[in-house]
Order: C-alpha cells, then sequence, then structure tokens
C-alpha cells in the first residue's frame, strides 16, 4: 500500500521535474532510499499546489507517512470509510485494547453512499499530531485535503 502511495505522488512529480534534473539514487541502501522517499512525501505534502491527496487503506505513523497538522477528510465519491486515529505505545501499528484515550474513530459517508442514512458524517476536520497513528480501515481510502476554517457563526 505505501508503495502505492509513493508511486500515486510521484505521478504528481513528473510534471514539475525532469529525470534529468533527479540525483542518481542507484548507490543508495534501502533505507536510504525510504528515507529519501519519506522526506520527498513530506515536501509534496506541505506544498501549496495539491488540493486533495487519496490515502488507501492502510496505517500509517503521523509525521512519518502523513504529515502532522490540521486536516478535512472525507470518504470516497458514492462510498463510505472507518477512520480511526490513535496514541499508540508500541511499533505493531494497532491500537491496544485498553488505550481509550487519545482515541478517535469516525465513520463517512458520502450523500450518493448506500450507507449515507446510517452514517451521517460526510466530513472530519482532524489536527493530526506527530508520533500518532492514522488508519483508514474500512473503505478503499480516504480523502485528504488541507484544512480550512470555516466563517464564523454570526447571529442577529
Amino acid at each position: 500500500m505505501k508503495r502505492f502511495f509513493c508511486i500515486l505522488f510521484s505521478l504528481f512529480l513528473l510534471p514539475v521535474v525532469s529525470f534529468a534534473d533527479l540525483p542518481d539514487l542507484s548507490g543508495l541502501s534501502a533505507d536510504e532510499l525510504i528515507s529519501a522517499r519519506d522526506q520527498l512525501n513530506l515536501l509534496i505534502w506541505n506544498s501549496e499546489s495539491w488540493q486533495s491527496v487519496e490515502v488507501p487503506a492502510g496505517v500509517y505513523v503521523v509525521g512519518v507517512d502523513i504529515p502532522a497538522g490540521h486536516w478535512t477528510l472525507k470518504p470516497p465519491a458514492g462510498g463510505s470509510v472507518v477512520i480511526e486515529y490513535f496514541k499508540n505505545s508500541d511499533e505493531t501499528g494497532k491500537r491496544p485494547a485498553d488505550a481509550l484515550d487519545n482515541y478517535f474513530s469516525e465513520s463517512l459517508a458520502d450523500e450518493a453512499s448506500s450507507y449515507a442514512s446510517f452514517v451521517h458524517m460526510r466530513q472530519v476536520d482532524i489536527d493530526m499530531k506527530e508520533g500518532f497513528y492514522f488508519t483508514v480501515v474500512n473503505g478503499p481510502f480516504v480523502i485528504f485535503e488541507p484544512y480550512t476554517s470555516k466563517p464564523a457563526f454570526t447571529f442577529k
């Protein structure tokens, strides 16, 4: 899944960078290549040119795979998805059964989804912190968009 994620990001870079401009990476070890990929992914996420990214089902570490920050998350068009966000005490990437603190789970469904009458959340805003885990549990992917603050309510 993470390999697919990297390929997806690489496709966004092709129009911007020609292969002649890239440094020769053939001599790097697997760990060095993974580190370079992670740095590249964070640069792409932090650039202001993208509008949304489809994050496929899987387990991600905030600050490594997904940059920390405030994000708006949406389900696929016509579909639904379940997401989890939690602090974990070990490296398994799974939420410990007793970890109810620092845990957030939400089901999201598009208006055209067959689950729309059961799941009323169409999007959610999350302030993700470094070191937390984020999972896309049920559904093919979730759509990440940069958070843009909503207009303030005015009462008359």
